[in-house]
């Protein structure tokens, strides 16, 4: 779900039969456009389109689930989307792992079809953990049983840990590190992130963001880039609202690929650990009783990877910190977009700078916090 979807969908089928015609080396006659949507169900970046695909197979006419995903036309919520390198890890992971990423059917730079390039992937099916109110306030997960609730946490890091067990060069996907300035690649990862801070404040210092930067450049792990901490695919966005759940609780996909890179096991691991603490106390809300708290976590997920995450309490806070930069983002683009009014303050405070604040014991933002906002409801 982008912040402001603008797809015309009756406009999109049209343009999807010929141009599928094509690649599946059949009529356009042969071609039926069905079940096609605007994906309302997380994320605030790019758009993705949901549609079904009948055609004839062997004499037989058979329907298959698709999803395209399409860039931002102009300016976005990230200061680059490279949708080829996202197809390349996706791809690479579906095809040669057990991780449920999508395979990736095909890719076009074509603006055309959507007004921007988009890679067309294979849809998965189950139940997605809702951003939009958050899964902690409302909706099926918390209406499952505790130890249900605990089990879904569990598949959860268990994918996680899958993606980090994959070989980086036998995958073919090493192009995924940073290529900032940086003696490793977490470094080159931090280093991005200010640059993108630069870009998406608008020149406009966020305190809470700047001390948070300092913080962490002052407390990098001394493990990381040895072989007691080595680099593996990093997801970038590894949160229970990038992943589908079947009626059994197992992962069935992994989406959102656009902040992968590579870096310690301990940057995805703190991330999940971080998302959770902000759709529940950053939002004054209670994580869902069956949840594991910060430190059961890392050990669920050291015991499930058989690997240690050296240093885990820093990877949160780099979380916190990199989310802080996002929402600092998030609140000025949605000014440009005209979803909230010129004045309003969100790139300041907000959950996530707050929940800064608070693990890194800094002054809090000036401002009261702007609340959960997406500008979809």
């Amino acid at each position: 779900m982008a912040l402001k979807n603008t797809i015309d969908l009756q406009a999109a089928a049209q343009a999807l039969r010929p141009w599928l015609a094509e690649r599946f080396g059949a009529g356009e006659g042969d071609i039926e456009i069905g079940g096609i949507e605007v994906n309302e169900a997380s994320g605030m970046s790019s758009e993705s389109v949901l549609f079904d695909v009948t055609r004839t197979v062997d004499g037989e006419r058979r329907t298959a689930g698709f999803v395209a995903r399409i860039a931002p036309r102009g300016d976005g919520l990230f200061m680059d989307y490279d949708l080829p390198r996202e197809a390349l890890v996706m791809d690479a992971l579906a095809r040669h792992t057990d991780v449920p990423a999508p395979r990736v059917w095909a890719g076009d730079g074509d603006e055309a079809l959507f007004g921007a390039p988009f890679v067309v992937m294979e849809r998965c099916y189950g139940k997605v953990p809702p951003d939009d109110p958050p899964f902690t306030a409302s909706g099926w997960v918390l209406d499952l049983a505790p130890e249900d609730q605990g089990r879904l946490v569990d598949n959860a890091l268990a994918a996680i840990a899958g993606i980090h067990a994959a070989d980086p060069v036998a995958l073919g996907v090493q192009g995924l590190e940073r290529q900032d300035v940086g003696a490793t690649a977490l470094e080159r990862e931090i280093a991005y992130y200010e640059r993108y801070y630069a870009w998406g404040s608008r020149g406009v210092a966020n305190p809470t963001v700047d001390a948070g930067l300092d913080w962490i450049k002052a407390h990098l792990p001394a493990t990381i880039g040895t072989p007691e901490d080595p680099d593996v695919i990093s997801w970038g966005d590894a949160r229970l609202g990038n992943m589908m759940f079947g009626e059994d609780l197992a992962v069935t996909g992994v989406f959102d690929w656009e902040m992968a890179s590579l870096g310690p096991r301990g940057v995805d691991l703190g991330w999940f650990i971080f998302m959770n603490r902000h759709h529940s106390e950053a939002l004054g809300l209670p994580l869902p009783p069956g949840f594991p708290d910060q430190a059961g976590t890392i050990a669920r997920y050291e015991e499930l990877s058989g690997h240690a995450v050296p240093d885990a309490d820093f990877y949160v806070a780099w979380s916190a910190v990199r989310a802080s930069i996002i929402f600092t983002r998030v609140g000025h683009y949605m000014v440009e977009l005209g979803l909230v009014p010129p004045d309003a303050q969100m790139w300041l405070s907000n959950p996530a700078s707050n929940l800064l604040a608070t693990i890194l014991d800094l002054p809090a933002p000036s401002v009261a916090s702007s609340g959960w906002v997406t500008g979809k409801r």
